[in-house]
C-alpha cells in the first residue's frame, strides 16, 4: 500500500475516535456550561456558583462552590503523565507546546492554554513521537501471555490480536484515569486493526497496531483534559461531588503534578476515596514520594515567580546560565530541606539562615563555599547576617526587578504575593489617567532609593499608592538586580532601612486596598527586619494558605474572604505554618471534591 495512503487511513481510524469521545466528553460537559453562573470582576460569590454568607472564626465570609469543568493537561502534567505510565521521558509537551498563561504566577490553571489548531497539530505530533519511541516496550507488554512466540511470525500476530482487549483495558485504565467502557475498548481495538493491517514495510503489523493505538491513546481527549463533573447520572445535587476516578485524578494531580498510581487507583476501584480521613491517608502517601517533594517545591517556586530564573540568564552578564541553572538548584534544595527535614513551616523558608550552593554560586554570593575543590557538589553553608531566608536567594531576586524600577517592583511582588493584596487604581488616589513617568539615569554618587525619594516624597498624590510598595523595596536594597549583595550603589551607599505598610481598608473578595489614609507602618532598619516584619504580619500566613487553594484549584477567582479560604487560613495558623499542613487540610475539604451544577 501506498505509504500516504496508509498514514491517511490511520489517521481517519484515530480521528473517529476522538471525534466520538469529544461528542461524548462535551455533551456531558455541556449541562454544566450552560448552566454555571457568569463571574464578572463585581460579584461577590467569585469561587463558583451556590454562594451564600456565613461566619468563620466569627468572621463573615462568602461559601462557595467551583462549577463543574474540564481542564487541558498543562505541559507538564502531559510530560509526567507520560513518562509515569509508558516510561517515556523525551518531554514532548515541554519542547512543543507554548507556555501556558500563569494564573496568580502558577503554571496549572483551568484557562492557561488556548487549545487551537496549532496546539491540536503539535499534540499529534507528539502522540506519534512517543508512540514510536514506545511501541517495542508496549509490544512486549501486549505479548507478555504469548511467551515462546518469535515476533514477526503469524503465529505471535495472532496471539497478540487476541489478546488486545485486555492490553486495551489496562493500558487505557491508566491514561484516561478511569476504567474503559465497552464501547471505547471497541473503538481502540478497531484503531488496533488498521494499524495491525496498515503496516510499513518490513514492519511487523503487531507492531504497527500497538504503535497506532498508542498515539490514538494520546490524542484522545480523556487523557488530554481532567473531567470534574461528577457522576453522569446524579442530575439532582446543586453540589455533585466528584466520582472516585475524578478525585484520584484530582488529588494526584493536585499533589504530585501526574495521573494516580496503582495505589490511588485501587482506592478509586474500591470507593475508598470517600471521606476525609481516606484522603488524607493518600495525601500523606502522595507527599512524602519523590513527586510530592517535587509539586510542593514547585509551588513555592511559582508562588515567587523564583522557577524562572533560567530564562534569565544572559552569557552577556553576570548571571549566566550557568549561574542561573545554579540558582534553581538551590531554591529547589533550599525548599526540600525546609518543608521535608527541617521545620517545615512557612517562617523556616523566609527566616532559615543557610542555603545551599556550589563553589561557583557561593562565590557569587561572596559566601564561604562548602567546598574548596568540588566545583559541582552543593552544600548546606551559612548565610551568616547577608542572606536570610528565600527572599535572599538569587532565584527571587533576579525574576523580581519587573521591567521599571527593581526597587517599586520588588515592594509590588511582595505586596501581591506575600500579602495577597492588590495596589488602589490611578483613579483611586485622584491621579485618573496618569501615565507614571520613566525615572532619570543616576548622577553620580546617587542611589536608587535616593532618587525615587526625591521624585515621590511623602505626602505628594502619588506617595499615596506608593507608600504600599515603596518603602518595602527598600528593604532589599542590598541585593542588586543580580541578586549579588552590595553595600554600595553607584558610588552612593545603601540604606536598606524602610517599613511595610498595612492599609486600614481592604476590599473583602479581591484585597484590593481601599483607604490610603493613615496605614500602620511596621519599620525595620535592613533585610533581616523586613523579614520578621513580615513574619509578624499575619496577612502573611493568611495569604501564604490562600496560595495554596488558588494553585490546587488552578482558578485566579478565589476570593480572599471565601469561607473554605478562611478556614484553611484558621487551620494553617493553628499548625503552626506548617506547609504540608496546609495541603492536608484543603484536600480533606467538600470544597475540593464538591462542584457546583
Amino acid at each position: 500500500m501506498n505509504l500516504g495512503r496508509k498514514k491517511e487511513l490511520l489517521k481517519v481510524a484515530i480521528f473517529l475516535v476522538v471525534f466520538s469521545t469529544l461528542n461524548i466528553l462535551f455533551d456531558n460537559c455541556s449541562r454544566f456550561v450552560t448552566s454555571s453562573p457568569v463571574l464578572d470582576a463585581s460579584s461577590s460569590n467569585q469561587t463558583g456558583g451556590g454562594g451564600s454568607t456565613n461566619q468563620v472564626g466569627g468572621n463573615t465570609c462568602t461559601s462557595s462552590t467551583i462549577p463543574r469543568r474540564v481542564w487541558f493537561l498543562p505541559r507538564s502534567g502531559f510530560d509526567q503523565s507520560i513518562r509515569d505510565v509508558l516510561g517515556d521521558q523525551s518531554n514532548q509537551a515541554t519542547s512543543l507546546f507554548a507556555p501556558e498563561t500563569r494564573t496568580n504566577g502558577f503554571v496549572d490553571n483551568e484557562t492557561g492554554v488556548s487549545v487551537d489548531a496549532n496546539l491540536i497539530g503539535l499534540v499529534q505530533q507528539a502522540a506519534e513521537t512517543i508512540a514510536t519511541n514506545q511501541a517495542q516496550a508496549q509490544l512486549k507488554v501486549a505479548a507478555a501471555n504469548c511467551a515462546g512466540m518469535q515476533s514477526g511470525t503469524s503465529a505471535f500476530d495472532t496471539c497478540v490480536t487476541s489478546k488486545i482487549g485486555s492490553f486495551i483495558s489496562t493500558l487505557g485504565k491508566q491514561l484516561f484515569r478511569r476504567p474503559l467502557t465497552a464501547a471505547e475498548i471497541t473503538d481502540m481495538t478497531g484503531v488496533y486493526t488498521a494499524g495491525f493491517q496498515n503496516p510499513d514495510s518490513g514492519v511487523d503489523p503487531a507492531l504497527s497496531g500497538v504503535q497506532t493505538l498508542l498515539s490514538a491513546f494520546i490524542q484522545d481527549p480523556n487523557f488530554l483534559y481532567r473531567t470534574e463533573l461528577g457522576d453522569p447520572n446524579d442530575t439532582t445535587s446543586t453540589t455533585p461531588t466528584m466520582t472516585q476516578y475524578e478525585i484520584a485524578s484530582a488529588i494526584s494531580y493536585a499533589l504530585t503534578g501526574s495521573t494516580p498510581d496503582s495505589t490511588l487507583m485501587a482506592a478509586a476501584d474500591g470507593n475508598q476515596l470517600a471521606t476525609p480521613a481516606q484522603l488524607a491517608t493518600q495525601a500523606q502517601r502522595l507527599i512524602a514520594g519523590a513527586g510530592g517533594n517535587m509539586q510542593l517545591e514547585s509551588f513555592v517556586m511559582q508562588w515567587l515567580g523564583s522557577d524562572r530564573i533560567t530564562e534569565y540568564g544572559s552569557a552577556n552578564g553576570p548571571l549566566t546560565p550557568g549561574i542561573a541553572s545554579e540558582m534553581q538548584t538551590e531554591t529547589q534544595t533550599f525548599i526540600g530541606e525546609n518543608l521535608f527535614s527541617g521545620g517545615g513551616t512557612l517562617n523556616s523558608l523566609l527566616s532559615s539562615n543557610f542555603t545551599y550552593a556550589n563553589t561557583e554560586l557561593a562565590n557569587y554570593y561572596g559566601l564561604t563555599p562548602g567546598s574548596s575543590t568540588d566545583t559541582g557538589t552543593f552544600y548546606k553553608i551559612s548565610t551568616g547576617n547577608q542572606r536570610n531566608g528565600i527572599l535572599s536567594q538569587g532565584s527571587f531576586l533576579a525574576t523580581s526587578n519587573g521591567s521599571g524600577v527593581p526597587l517599586f517592583h520588588r515592594g509590588v511582588v511582595i505586596r501581591q504575593k506575600l500579602l495577597c493584596q492588590t495596589l488602589p487604581s490611578f483613579a483611586a488616589v485622584g491621579l485618573g489617567g496618569f501615565t507614571p513617568p520613566v525615572p532619570p539615569p543616576l548622577s553620580p554618587g546617587e542611589t536608587t532609593r535616593q532618587e525615587v525619594t526625591q521624585l515621590v516624597p511623602q505626602g505628594t498624590t502619588c506617595y499615596r499608592c506608593h507608600q504600599f510598595f515603596m518603602p518595602t523595596g527598600y528593604g532589599l536594597e542590598n541585593f542588586d538586580v543580580f541578586g549579588r549583595y552590595q553595600t554600595t550603589q553607584n558610588g552612593g551607599t545603601v540604606d536598606a532601612s524602610g517599613f511595610l505598610s498595612e492599609p486600614t481598608s481592604l476590599d473583602p473578595s479581591t484585597g484590593t486596598i481601599l483607604d490610603v489614609q493613615n496605614p500602620t507602618e511596621s519599620s525595620f532598619n535592613d533585610f533581616n527586619g523586613l523579614v520578621g516584619v513580615l513574619m509578624n504580619d499575619p496577612n502573611v500566613p493568611n495569604c501564604f494558605a490562600r496560595q495554596i487553594m488558588v494553585f490546587v484549584n488552578g482558578r485566579s477567582d478565589v476570593a480572599n474572604n471565601d469561607c473554605q479560604v478562611m478556614s484553611l487560613q484558621q487551620n494553617f495558623q493553628a499548625s503552626g505554618g506548617n506547609v504540608v499542613s496546609g495541603f492536608l487540610n484543603y484536600v480533606q475539604s467538600t470544597h475540593f471534591v464538591q462542584r457546583s451544577r
